[in-house]
């Protein structure tokens, strides 16, 4: 039964098969298409046509054209998007340092003073790692510059490192010292009192 049914689907396959090719035959002449020529209607009537071989292919050529405002935010860019505009814009929130005399943006460092600071911090790790190598550090440093009097005290701890250069006019020394001295208050503990509770 089952080979019936499989037998009479295939009859109808190439069945449609074959009345496809007939019909190709009858309307081009043949199976392949013979060259056609363009020829203009004289009397202005409208002449139907026919559907052409190449009518299920679609071309990549624009069918619409873009307006030009579409076509300038394509290629500027526009002010609502989140990316902004393509071109340059002016930064409005440059600032003069009042130290350097470099600009920088509002909200952020100057970038020539965070250099020269950068520049002292490696000098004064290069400094520390010449003085103890990588060993670990459990002491408070200081450090001493020239033609400053190192105040050799033993009972502070601090480890003095000295630095064959003058200090800079922008590293304070009081930016050495620490800014809050912890208190030796006595603390006392806090227990629950029956006469507040009850």
């Amino acid at each position: 039964m089952d080979l019936i049914v499989r037998s009479h689907l295939l009859c109808r396959v190439l069945a449609r098969r074959a009345s496809a090719m007939m019909e190709n035959w009858v309307q081009w002449g043949g199976f392949n298409p013979t060259p056609s020529v363009c020829v203009q209607i004289l009397g202005g009537g409208s002449a139907e046509i026919s559907p052409g071989k190449d009518d299920g292919f679609l071309w990549a050529v624009p069918t619409k054209r873009r307006c030009v405002e579409r076509r300038t935010i394509r290629r500027f860019g526009a002010e609502n998007w989140t990316n902004g505009r393509k071109l340059l814009q002016v930064k409005r929130t440059l600032l003069v340092c009042k130290d350097c005399g470099h600009d920088y943006e509002a909200g952020k460092l100057c970038r020539n003073c965070l250099d020269t600071v950068m520049e002292e911090t490696k000098a004064m790790q290069a400094a520390m790692e010449k003085t103890w190598g990588k060993s670990a550090i459990d002491q408070d440093v200081e450090f001493v510059y020239q033609n400053e009097q190192a105040e050799r005290v033993t009972n502070t701890g601090k480890r003095l490192i000295e630095m064959d250069r003058p200090r800079p006019s922008w590293f304070n020394k009081n930016l050495v010292e620490r800014s809050a001295k912890p208190e030796r208050s006595e603390s006392k503990t806090l227990r629950p009192s029956h006469e507040l509770i009850g």
